[in-house]
């Protein structure tokens, strides 16, 4: 499994998006994280942990939601396997 599973930017009009489907319906513990730039403001970064194990299903759709809740001022979206972060060893 891959430790990025989806991944979305936003830059000049341009939209671009990546996902690495695992080839199994395993749930894993989840990180998302938006970067978001609204003009006049700072800009943020809103992560938001899975609260329990998730499908890569569910962060597609989590994603997708927060490309709606957001719109063009979501600039980058990256969703993490933290399962498999957590696993590799230095």
């Amino acid at each position: 499994m891959a430790v990025v599973v989806f991944e979305y930017t936003y830059s000049e009009g341009v939209r671009e998006q990546n996902i690495w489907k695992p080839n199994d319906d395993r749930h894993f513990a989840a990180l998302v994280k938006c970067y978001v730039k609204i003009p006049g403001e700072k800009n943020k970064v809103i992560e938001k942990p899975s609260t329990r194990p998730a499908t890569f299903q569910e962060c597609c759709m989590k994603a997708n939601k927060l490309k709606k809740e957001y719109g063009n001022h979501l600039k980058a979206l990256i969703i993490w396997n933290m399962d498999e972060i957590n696993s590799i060893s230095y």
